[in-house]
């Protein structure tokens, strides 16, 4: 999987900062202009790309359920949560957008969100460097080329 990840509809967070912003009962929700105008560009470009629910949390390591990498002792409540997100229908993890898109919707701005895809979670914690450039190189492009041609 070398896709993209278009942060598509909304984020499932579990933030602190994103809870300073609005309450935790708040949509933190993209645009879906933009989140379509990405998919028309990955579309154009012909990059593979994914659109869906991300899970936002504070730390990259424990929040995330990074045991192999990190810390060995993930707190009871982290146990399973990747099978569980799954069931759920949350495709990836991330750090950022859940605040961003709280800042947009109670400032009434628009934003959308794009990651490059660099590792396969349901298979290993690691990135998969081989990978990793031309997943950030399709990001970057999708994101210039629906900047330059949103209407």
């Amino acid at each position: 999987m070398i896709g993209i990840w278009i942060k598509g509809s909304a984020a499932l967070c579990r933030q602190g900062a994103a809870n300073d912003i609005a309450p935790v009962e708040y949509p933190a929700a993209a645009d879906p202009f933009l989140t379509v105008a990405l998919v028309k560009a990955a579309r154009e470009l012909e990059v593979e790309y994914y659109v869906g629910i991300t899970a936002l949390f504070n730390t990259f390591s424990e929040g995330q359920k990074r045991i192999d990498s990190a810390n060995p002792n993930l707190m009871r409540s982290l146990h399973g949560i990747t099978e569980e997100y799954r069931r759920l229908n949350i495709l990836n993890y991330q750090m950022e957008c859940g605040t961003l898109f709280k800042i947009v919707g109670v400032y009434n701005f628009a934003a959308a969100a794009i990651c490059g895809v660099v590792a396969g979670r349901t298979i290993s914690e690691n990135i998969i460097l081989e990978r990793k450039d031309i997943a950030v190189k399709n990001a970057i492009a999708t994101a210039v080329h629906a900047a330059t041609t949103f209407e």
